[in-house]
């Protein structure tokens, strides 16, 4: 999920593209409708995948609804503060957020993720999978099992 003022300068179509990426999650825009020409609203809903839903509330509604999300994304950049963040937090939400402004003050490498572009997103994740997948592999196994059978020699 996400929070915030549907503005141009809050990025939401960055989280409209890492929904597409992920087209077997749920995921939410909530927040208020910011009136501009040509309708930042608009345009998110034209380009939304099918596995975006809106829901248009004031800010001060948002804590009743982020008690049922699981991760908060935060695509704004180099904003100073970002209290729906910590407001995420507070509901239990692991926040993913850019990796400028104030935000990573607030969202620590033990408690959340930053990034820069959407593609550090997987990056950093898929190296450490490599990584923790090769201490399953052949080698690590035949040490292991030899380890065992000299114990018994």
């Amino acid at each position: 999920m996400t929070v915030g003022r549907m503005a141009p300068e809050k990025r939401m179509e960055l989280f409209l593209e890492i929904a597409r990426r992920l087209p077997d999650i749920d995921f939410a825009i909530i927040g208020s409708i910011v009136t501009d020409k040509g309708s930042y609203y608009d345009m998110l809903r034209a380009a939304a995948p099918a596995n975006v839903s809106f829901v248009v509330a004031p800010l001060r509604k948002v804590r009743e609804i982020l008690g049922s999300a699981k991760v908060y994304v935060h695509c704004a950049q180099n904003e100073h503060f970002g209290i729906t963040i910590v407001e995420a937090m507070a509901a239990g939400c692991v926040p993913v957020v850019n990796d400028s402004g104030g935000p990573p003050e607030i969202v620590s490498d033990d408690v959340g993720y930053r990034w820069n572009s959407i593609g550090d997103l997987r990056r950093e994740k898929s190296k450490a999978a490599v990584l923790r997948a090769d201490l399953f592999g052949p080698a690590p196994f035949e040490l292991g099992i030899g380890g065992a059978i000299r114990q018994y020699e």
